[in-house]
């Protein structure tokens, strides 16, 4: 039988003290598993019954007076009296209704951590900004770099770097990145000895209690090794030109000027503002330039010497 209740008893029971005194404790405390809507055993009652300090299992509601429902969690002990005979139970509970939406955040944001960092297509790492450890890496790392998931978290960020770019590092791991920030160009070391050069967007956060950072790490080797022989290309095609005694210039299908050579300028003393971004109509006679005109896109078509 009820004897007791605080204000919060009452106001989460929806019982008032007064009414609830003399009453049936399962009549005024009732709870039930969310899952199963299956009674759950008063915890009063177990201590009463087995003298001993008992907690409610989880996933339990209580049922208030009114039919509203709350998440709770809870603890009985007995109390004895002065012959050590259990003489009653004190049941203390509370609303955990702000605790579950946290939890149901933090499960989300975990799900969504799962889904952008361990399912992410490029590698990833989470790393301690004080020792530089690696707390944490995804798939794509593990099979990228070829380092074993223990490997990799046994190694710092150092250790995947050649040894003459760790000063330029450490200088750089000092600033916190501000939002999830392009760090620009880096070379990387495989487990097998191979340099990669990867572009790196990292951010700061705190990671199991940590200050850390994630990375993300896209390799661009390819992409910038066709990159320098696109340039190199490029300045081998400009000597040519530059250094044939006879005029020389490029233009696109339509018969505009995109670059004269150092011959042409020197053959027609024009400077080339004059004359590149130009149409070759505004450069010439109209049957010239329609001559001209015919014949780069003939060449342009058929991709055959004219």
């Amino acid at each position: 039988r009820v004897t007791f209740l605080n204000p919060v008893a009452e106001a989460l029971t929806g019982w008032p003290a007064d009414r609830a005194a003399g009453e049936d404790l399962r009549a005024v405390f009732r709870s039930v598993n969310e899952t199963t809507r299956e009674e759950v055993e008063n915890p009063a009652v177990r201590a009463l019954r087995d003298g001993a300090a008992v907690g409610l299992a989880n996933h339990t509601v209580l049922v208030a007076r009114d039919g509203t429902e709350r998440p709770i969690d809870d603890r009985a002990a007995p109390i004895r009296d002065a012959a050590g005979g259990v003489a009653g139970a004190v049941l203390v509970f509370r609303d955990i209704t702000e605790r579950q939406r946290a939890e149901d955040r933090v499960r989300a944001s975990e799900g969504r951590y799962r889904l952008l960092f361990e399912s992410n297509p490029q590698p990833m790492w989470v790393y301690d900004r004080e020792t530089l450890a690696f707390l944490a890496v995804n798939d794509a790392a593990v099979a990228k770099y070829g380092y074993g998931r223990a490997e990799f978290l046994a190694l710092t960020i150092k250790d995947i770097r050649p040894a003459e770019d760790v000063p330029a590092l450490l200088t750089a791991v000092t600033t916190p990145a501000d939002g999830f920030g392009d760090a620009g160009v880096w070379r990387h070391r495989l487990k097998d000895g191979r340099v990669i050069r990867v572009r790196v967007a990292s951010h700061t956060l705190t990671f199991a209690g940590r200050p850390a950072e994630v990375v993300l790490a896209l390799d661009v080797t390819d992409q910038l090794r066709a990159e320098d022989e696109l340039r190199a290309s490029e300045e081998r095609f400009r000597a040519f030109m530059d250094n044939s005694p006879a005029a020389a210039w490029v233009t696109d299908r339509d018969g505009r000027m995109t670059y004269l050579s150092a011959s042409y300028r020197r053959t027609f003393r024009l400077p080339p503002g004059e004359v590149v971004g130009r149409a070759v109509g505004e450069l010439y006679p109209p049957d010239v330039a329609a001559v001209y005109l015919r014949n780069i896109r003939q060449v342009a078509d058929s991709g055959t010497v004219l």
